[in-house]
């Protein structure tokens, strides 16, 4: 049995005996073997120039369709060979050479290569303008990357452009459906971020007048703990008065200047007209403090003198070149700082803001400590 079929392959590789398949490959691929006489490649050749460039691309397409069929993404990968070398043939009329485009395009689309796909179709398009399925695929592909505008340009032209009757208008239709919704919602997005970000403007001018208004001298946080927290900014409320977040620091316990504050409370939403008694009364004594100072009538609340620079001596460092991203102002020496200062916890918090000396550091902080004790 091994002899005979070694025998009819040996008769099939003999130029008189090989079936046509064979002999178009031999001269498609252009590797005769070495033991293969001349007169073989002269007819292999023979068979395949009887065919015209047309013909040729339509057998390497039907090749590329079966690939194309069984959907895998390895066959779906030599589908788009086929119609790759379709497309390398010269001589090809442009319609012809439109269909290998098209026929490229469905193999990328399925590979989700859409942005091949997208090039391929507008290929057909350009070689045949009333191709109705070019615009379709070249729709979708446009559609399949996010190109709303793009994807209904083409497909709208198709509608107009491709034959009568075409079978795609409904598909173009389709498309030019996906397209305009993906648009409406795109523009209702770029809408609601432009007038969330102008209320946001509006909301920052309208506060920064308020400030000015009353005196408040706003600078630098004082430490990198304030940036973590969700709300960093005083929120003006219905009736025009102010909230704003405050940290009570307990520096006692925390170790003074340290930026590294261990022991403290924030307040996100502290009315202007509180005072720092209501809010120890609930606090205090916390749970960590075991010797019995910091209970609400033994404590004072503290502030320092200048623990970090105003908003009007930051803008002039800056307007001198200064990088000031990132500033602290528990980083300043010594020699710069002020004295502590005692406020009295009775006083609303809009009151104790206006004082001439206290800068508020992006948001109102106190040190809250036993009677008569002052930070280092």
């Amino acid at each position: 049995m091994d002899e005979q079929n070694a025998m009819e392959e040996s008769w099939e590789d003999m130029p008189l005996f090989a079936d046509e398949g064979y002999l178009k490959k031999v001269a498609k691929d252009e590797q005769v073997p070495e033991d293969m006489s001349d007169s073989f490649a002269m007819l292999s050749h023979l068979v395949y120039d009887e065919d015209t460039p047309a013909e040729v691309s339509e057998q390497l397409r039907e090749k590329g369709n079966s690939q194309f069929k069984i959907g895998t993404k390895y066959s779906l990968k030599r589908a788009a060979e086929h119609y790759t070398k379709a497309l390398e043939l010269e001589d090809l009329e442009p319609e012809v050479k439109s269909l290998a485009y098209l026929n490229r395009a469905a193999a990328e689309m399925k590979l989700e290569n859409f942005g091949k796909a997208l090039a391929d179709a507008k290929m057909a398009i350009s070689l045949d303008s009333s191709n109705g399925k070019a615009y379709w695929r070249a729709a979708k592909a446009a559609n399949s990357v996010g190109r709303w505008q793009e994807a209904r340009d083409l497909a709208s032209s198709g509608i107009i452009l491709a034959r009568k009757g075409s079978v795609s208008i409904p598909l173009l239709k389709s498309e030019v459906k996906v397209a305009k919704k993906n648009l409406t919602r795109d523009l209702e997005k770029i809408t609601a971020v432009q007038k969330n970000e102008e209320e946001k403007d509006n909301r920052a001018k309208e506060l920064s007048k308020i400030l000015v208004e009353r005196g408040l001298q706003i600078g630098p946080p004082l430490f990198s703990q304030q940036l973590k927290y969700p709300t960093q900014e005083p929120k003006i409320n219905s009736d025009g008065s102010l909230s704003y977040p405050v940290l009570i620091v307990y520096p006692s316990y925390s170790g003074g200047d340290s930026d590294q504050v261990t022991q403290s409370d924030f307040i996100e939403d502290f009315h202007e007209m509180q005072t720092l008694s209501e809010f120890l009364q609930v606090m205090l004594p916390p749970p960590w403090e075991t010797s019995g100072e910091l209970l609400p009538d033994r404590v004072d609340a503290l502030y320092r003198e200048k623990w970090t620079i105003s908003g009007g001596e930051m803008e002039e460092r800056i307007g001198l070149g200064e990088d000031l991203e990132g500033y602290l102002g528990s980083t300043r020496g010594r020699d710069e700082l002020g004295s502590w200062k005692s406020v009295s916890v009775d006083k609303p918090l809009f009151e104790i803001l206006a004082l001439a000396d206290y800068i508020t550091p992006k948001f109102p902080v106190f040190y809250i400590v036993p009677k008569g004790y002052r930070p280092p």
